[in-house]
């Protein structure tokens, strides 16, 4: 079970794991969900994670988020430790970088090799080396995402909407449903890149 404090009234609420409450409201969904074929057996694709469905009951796009896990100068040659935020696998495509603070976005550049690979309390933290300047100045909590290209500032593809729950993938794939209009607790789910945003008009985030 997991509690959360009620801000209106005194006391708290139990709920099961799987059941907590992520959505205040629920307008609209895509028609005929979609489907995740193309993802890891046993890995779970959480509740809130953009998805892009290019067609009525397709086959959907995971938008892969990575967190930056401290700071990086932008003068510095230095590592970089990125960690999964929607069970996405190894970074190695190229990446841009959606400042969650003030919407920045930085061009992208392709990453290097993985160094070091996280365990224990650091599971699903990758660790770069990367010269001077690759990305500008990173800040503890940035999210980054894959891009078009290498040099672009555009996302590989544009957000449909966000996973209405959980989804595990099994030895057949998985289906799931997609909240294009609707309200979100932002602090439940993982952080959505500003980069995306725009393209989800219909999704109010709501911060407790």
């Amino acid at each position: 079970m997991k509690k959360y404090g009620n801000s209106f009234n005194s006391g708290t609420k139990d709920y099961a794991v799987s059941k907590i409450p992520i959505w205040l409201h629920v307008d609209e969904c895509y028609t005929a969900g979609c489907t995740l074929n193309d993802q890891v057996v046993g890995n779970t694709i959480p509740v809130g994670t953009p998805v892009y469905v290019p067609k009525v009951g397709a086959e959907a796009v995971v938008l892969e988020t990575f967190e930056v896990i401290g700071a990086v100068a932008a003068a510095d040659g230095t590592t970089l430790v990125l960690k999964s935020v929607s069970g996405a696998i190894v970074p190695a495509k190229d990446m841009l970088v959606g400042k969650l603070n003030n919407g920045v976005v930085a061009k992208a550049a392709k990453l290097p090799e993985v160094t070091s690979v996280g365990s224990g309390d650091h599971e699903g933290e990758y660790t770069f080396t990367i010269t001077a300047g690759t990305y500008g100045a990173l800040s503890d909590g940035d999210i980054m995402v894959f891009a078009v290209e290498a040099g672009s500032n555009k996302a590989f593809a544009k957000p449909t909407g966000l996973i209405y729950e959980d989804v595990t993938i099994g030895n057949v794939g998985a289906t799931g449903t997609v909240v294009t209009k609707g309200q979100v607790l932002a602090d439940r789910i993982a952080a959505i890149p500003e980069a995306y945003k725009p393209y989800l008009t219909n999704i109010t985030f709501v911060n407790e």
